[in-house]
């Protein structure tokens, strides 16, 4: 007994003591600044890599570059496969935002609103896509699709990536949903709106940040697959990704750090145009 609460006290003396150290470090403001630099500085060094290495004149990716030159962006878009795969990403990704926006706000609706048997059971069901490893899934998917002859077609592929995009809107919406004052709702019916009416002058309003987190991360879950994709795409559905994936094993040009340095760009303004207090809203739940 003794020696238990000699540890225990020894313990709470190691804490308290590393919580005055480290208080005491960065109490001075040019430490605090010194160490927020630095960990900016990690943080941001592969992306910077990457950003020189694709205005590099060399045939391969070296760093630092000897020679800058655009050749590679000229590359990318004088490239027929690489422009093709670009549209097609994009063209799924948008199509997978509004089916997984579609479907996620309904089925969080009822999963905070309507008290069914299972609830808790659907729920978690509904998000096992994101549990499962991602070869198991591809794999299930691949014999599925084969056997209804959906493999390799547009079709097949928004159904696989809103799979996998609809448990993360799911997860956004139903936390949203959870915090919102239902009584402004009732209010509103009671004073004669329907329940269509009150859901979009009432309740859409108030989970915007919530719809704002669902389409970036369904567009982004999308935009960014992979190893699903590789299983059920066809000749012509290739994505970027599954086309950066089979360029990289014939060549290492930096074609590809181009092609990263503007998603880097797009993915930056879109933030910047973002209000602040948006990403503030966001970044809290």
């Amino acid at each position: 007994m003794n020696i238990f609460m000699i540890n225990r006290n020894t313990k709470s003396s190691i804490i308290k003591n590393g919580r005055q150290f480290l208080k005491f470090l960065f109490s001075g403001s040019l430490l605090f600044k010194l160490y927020i630099a630095l960990l900016s500085m990690f943080l941001l060094a592969p992306i910077i890599i990457v950003v020189l290495i694709s205005f590099s004149s060399e045939s391969y990716a070296v760093f630092p570059p000897k020679n800058y030159s655009l050749k590679w962006y000229i590359n990318f878009f004088n490239s027929s496969e690489f422009v093709s795969a670009f549209k097609m990403s994009l063209i799924l990704a948008i199509t997978v935002v509004i089916i997984t926006l579609l479907l996620g706000t309904l089925v969080s609706y009822a999963i905070v609103r309507i008290n069914f048997p299972g609830k808790n059971i659907v729920h978690s069901f509904l998000l096992l896509p994101i549990m499962f490893p991602a070869i198991i899934l591809s794999l299930s998917l691949l014999i599925y699709f084969t056997r209804i002859k959906i493999i390799g077609t547009f079709i097949g592929l928004v159904f696989a990536h809103t799979l996998l995009a609809t448990p993360f809107v799911i997860k956004s919406l139903v936390g949203c949903l959870s915090t919102i004052q239902w009584s402004t709702n009732e209010a509103a019916q009671c004073l004669g709106a329907n329940r269509l009416q009150s859901f979009f002058y009432i309740i859409l309003p108030q989970i915007k940040f919530g719809l704002i987190a669902a389409v970036i991360f369904a567009f982004i879950t999308s935009f960014d697959e992979v190893v699903i994709s590789l299983f059920i795409v066809g000749a012509k559905t290739k994505t970027l990704p599954v086309y950066i994936y089979n360029y990289l094993e014939y060549t290492s040009d930096p074609t590809i750090a181009a092609i990263a340095t503007m998603i880097i760009v797009v993915i930056g303004i879109i933030i910047l145009l973002i209000p602040k207090n948006y990403l503030t809203s966001i970044a809290s739940r």
